[in-house]
């Protein structure tokens, strides 16, 4: 028989460190923070210290100067020249027809090939802006990816010392009663055991935890100052799938979606200058000769030419024709991958909101059903041992399992908000951009370089 003495303080053991809550930090060392990292803050400084984004910005404004740097006429020509000069004697006056002529050229652009060479670099501006949108969606799924997984181990570190803690405690209690002769070595030993595999799952914990933490650091360029998480996890906001209309009308302005737009309508512009190449190039000549008076003292008129020249693409039509054509296909193409992306886009979404939709499913019954269920076993197995019926060992084992399972809940909670991030990188709309002043700062630097790179040169 059992000491039923033991048997009671055993039970106070287990009801006082089955209701034990933790602080969520892992080890017994570590200390919580006072103001742990939200994602809306990760989210936050990623974007502020990204180098892309300005870069990005200063390669638009790149773009643009070069649009205004082609809308303009050719500079004219000027020229000057000595004509019909004789060569027996080289004597200026030996002849009538020697003069001295200067004058201008000034050579037209084919039909409509300046404004269309600007609106050409324009669009290349406008899709800097677009592809500065899209990298600020990727960083914020990226960011709220890691930020997740790192809440997850967080989590995860949190549960398993709560596991610690009381495997500890029971331990002193299972040795203090080995010492008297009333439990089975072999319990003692096994609980030790437990403990040491606690222990390695909390340091495993502590290194997935640090290697997301990691990640944040270097999407941000900077290191963050909280060592822990919120203790909350985050809601992004499931948005159901709308029609497939409404859906590519939303998709439409997506940022991937309107690169490809300005692409298209870039090519069109390339097109209609390509055309350009049909039309003939025109140019005027305007000169004026002057000539010295006859040997005899009578007056000789200067002479005023005028005159045009026109490029007639006589030869050259066939090579032209094929240029276009090659453009046109160009166009195609891309009209052709704007199609498959779509469709892409709209399997993955529909997958993506099923596999939410079954996560939910799975999620819910853990909470309202599996996780009940082992609480009401584990009580069930308190009482078998304080009647002196149960085991021990099982009591420790329907715990752990229980820990186990709340460790896959969380598991289920963040591939929730996991799969809603991969969603609304095609359906949510831009965050809020914080204030940046980067770009002078990179602009700055970049003079600097190049200033620095310009003196190693003059250097022996």
């Amino acid at each position: 028989m059992r000491n039923k003495s033991k048997f009671g303080l055993g039970v106070q053991y287990l009801a006082l460190f089955a209701s034990l809550s933790v602080a969520p930090v892992f080890g017994e060392d570590a200390q919580p923070v006072s103001s742990p990292l939200t994602l809306a803050q990760a989210v936050e400084t990623v974007l502020q210290h990204d180098f892309q984004l300005p870069r990005l910005a200063i390669e638009a404004k790149a773009f643009s100067a070069e649009g205004d740097a082609k809308n303009v006429m050719p500079d004219p020509v000027l020229f000057a020249a000595m004509q019909n000069i004789p060569t027996d004697t080289f004597d200026l006056d030996q002849e009538a027809m020697t003069q001295f002529r200067f004058g201008i050229k000034q050579m037209f652009p084919k039909g409509n090939s300046l404004k269309l060479s600007k609106a050409i670099a324009e669009h290349s501006s406008q899709e800097q802006h677009l592809v500065k949108q899209q990298q600020v969606l990727k960083l914020r799924q990226q960011t709220e990816m890691a930020w997740l997984e790192a809440w997850y181990w967080q989590k995860t570190g949190e549960l398993i010392e709560q596991d610690r803690v009381f495997l500890t405690q029971m331990l002193d209690f299972m040795q203090s009663v080995y010492q008297l002769g009333g439990n089975n070595q072999s319990d003692l030993i096994g609980a030790e055991l437990e403990l040491i595999r606690l222990d390695e799952k909390v340091l495993e914990a502590a290194r997935q935890y640090q290697t997301y933490c990691h990640d944040l650091n270097t999407l941000a360029n900077t290191k963050f100052h909280q060592t822990a998480l919120d203790s909350e996890l985050v809601d992004l906001g499931y948005q159901s799938l709308p029609t497939e209309t409404k859906l590519y009308a939303r998709l439409s302005k997506h940022p991937a979606f309107l690169i490809l737009d300005e692409n298209v309508e870039q090519l069109g512009k390339k097109i209609s200058l390509s055309e350009q190449d049909f039309e003939p190039q025109w140019g005027l000549e305007l000169s004026y000769g002057y000539r010295q008076d006859m040997p005899n003292g009578s007056d000789r008129a200067d002479l005023l030419s005028a005159g045009f020249s026109v490029q007639v693409p006589l030869f050259s039509r066939p090579q032209k024709s094929q240029a276009v054509r090659a453009v046109k296909y160009k166009q195609a193409a891309i009209e052709n991958k704007r199609l498959e992306l779509f469709q892409k886009v709209r399997f993955e979404l529909e997958n993506l909101a099923q596999q939410f939709q079954n996560t939910q499913a799975q999620r819910q019954l853990y909470e309202t059903q599996i996780l009940p269920t082992l609480g009401k076993q584990k009580d069930s197995a308190i009482q078998s041992y304080e009647s002196d019926k149960g085991d021990f060992r099982v009591v420790t084992d329907l715990y752990l399992r229980e820990q186990s399972t709340r460790i896959k809940l969380q598991r289920l909670r963040v591939t929730e908000q996991v799969l809603i991030s991969k969603m609304n990188y095609w359906l949510k709309g831009l965050p809020k951009l914080p204030h940046v002043e980067q770009e002078a700062d990179i602009a700055m630097q970049t003079k600097s370089l190049m200033n620095s790179t310009e003196q190693l040169e003059m250097q022996p």
